[in-house]
């Protein structure tokens, strides 16, 4: 079900008679991008125009004469940048172990960073580097369980930080980079280990659930940990890290990280990955288990959250959510085996999210980047 186009309200000087706007390309290059990991062959791009309300799907493949993105994508991100005026996207390949630089705009690949083993996450931390997590939790070499940074104008490997089994998500709070250590394919990790970026010194190795796959950052820069459990009876769960600075000063050597099992979840209820969002003002947490639940970071006990989706999919396990914060859509990706899947747009309906609209996109989505 697509929406009708929305109605734009123009602020405008006028002389005589209005002129008919054609949106679609009104800010071209801004929107939603969804990164489908797709099939054993190729992972494709799908673009939602925030002005029209339209997806455009093999979006890479329309920009390059039917050339073709890598297979086996695992995450997408975009910066702006005083060279790359719309952006410069990184996608990381683990089949390939590569990194691709496009150019947002011609969304032509400018740059590859080669030879990483297993690329998971990737997080730039300014215009000139980024760090990626590398290892499945199996190999063992040098280039395994490490976070990898790069030069991004070089685009070269200057740095490797060990952390544990199967690195993958990854954020940054301030100077701290914190990295989700899930085990890779053992599905048996249950650390979050944290770097200071400034110095690329080792700060902490935090204990968490098992599997942690998911992770935001609140209001008062505590972590959460979305952990996805195991099949030998680990269950999912929603850790807070709080973090403390036990002096004055807001220095590395005073930072001191406290877990606390906010939430015991329960048995596995779908495929937890990028399953933890957070709202704009940073307040409330949106994780799935089954359905859509959000609760407020300020919440300290364990009784049952509240249901954030009502009406159509509020029953559905949605493979991955995330907050458009500009729009203030939700966001719920949908997996459909090795059919296409959907997009889907929630809006706020007082304290629900009810559907808005919803595409069909790739086959297997599981990340969405913004450009604003």
């Amino acid at each position: 079900m697509n929406k009708i186009f929305l109605t734009l309200t123009l602020g405008a000087l006028v002389i005589s008679s209005c002129t008919e706007i054609d949106t679609s390309t009104i800010e071209d290059y801004q929107g939603a991008f969804i990164l489908n990991k797709g099939n054993s062959e190729t992972s494709t791009i799908s673009r939602f125009n925030f002005e029209n309300m339209e997806v455009t799907n093999n979006l890479f493949q329309e920009k390059n004469n039917g050339q073709t993105l890598g297979a086996g994508a695992t995450a997408f991100t975009v910066k702006r940048s005083s060279e790359y005026i719309n952006g410069r996207g990184y996608i990381s390949f683990a089949q390939s172990g590569t990194v691709d630089m496009i150019n947002m705009e011609t969304f032509q690949v400018e740059a590859s960073i080669d030879g990483l083993s297993n690329p998971n996450d990737i997080i730039l931390a300014n215009e000139t580097t980024a760090y990626v997590s590398c290892g499945n939790g199996v190999a063992d070499s040098d280039k395994d369980n490490i976070i990898a940074k790069i030069d991004l104008d070089t685009h070269e490997v200057i740095a490797t930080l060990p952390v544990g089994e199967g690195p993958g998500k990854l954020i940054s709070s301030g100077k701290f980079l914190y990295i989700a250590n899930s085990g890779g394919e053992n599905k048996d990790g249950n650390t979050v280990t944290v770097y200071d970026m400034s110095k690329d010194s080792l700060i902490d190795v935090i204990d968490v659930g098992v599997q942690p796959v998911d992770m935001v950052v609140d209001i008062d820069r505590n972590i959460w940990v979305y952990c996805d459990g195991d099949a030998s009876g680990n269950n999912q769960s929603l850790y807070k890290i709080e973090r403390k600075f036990v002096t004055d000063e807001i220095v590395t050597d005073s930072l001191v990280h406290e877990p606390k099992l906010m939430v015991d979840l329960g048995y596995s209820e779908g495929n937890g990955t990028n399953a933890l969002a957070i709202s704009k003002d940073k307040r409330f947490i949106y994780y799935v288990h089954g359905r859509t639940y959000y609760r407020s970071v300020y919440k300290d006990d364990n009784t049952e959250d509240q249901l954030a989706i009502t009406g159509t999919y509020s029953d559905v396990a949605l493979n991955r959510i995330d907050f458009d914060h500009t729009k203030s859509y939700l966001y719920g990706l949908l997996e459909n085996g090795t059919g296409n899947g959907k997009l889907l747009v929630f809006t706020l309906d007082d304290d629900k999210y009810v559907l808005d609209s919803e595409y069909e996109v790739g086959i297997n989505p599981i990340f969405t980047t913004y450009i604003y």
